[in-house]
């Protein structure tokens, strides 16, 4: 193993990691935006036919 592919399989765990972390922290922003503003703003985001669908 030379040190080129160490290096370049921690660069891509790195990255996984950071995607993993982002969507967890995009999931965690959503969830308490939902909580604070209430379930309507949530439904006034959503897309018409869903909101639609609730009216």
């Amino acid at each position: 193993m030379t040190t080129n592919y160490i290096f370049h399989r921690s660069y891509k765990v790195k990255m996984l990691y950071r995607a993993i972390v982002a969507a967890a922290f995009l999931t965690l922003v959503l969830v308490v935006t939902g909580l604070l503003l209430g379930p309507d703003f949530v439904l006034a985001q959503s897309p018409s036919v869903f909101v639609g669908h609730w009216q």
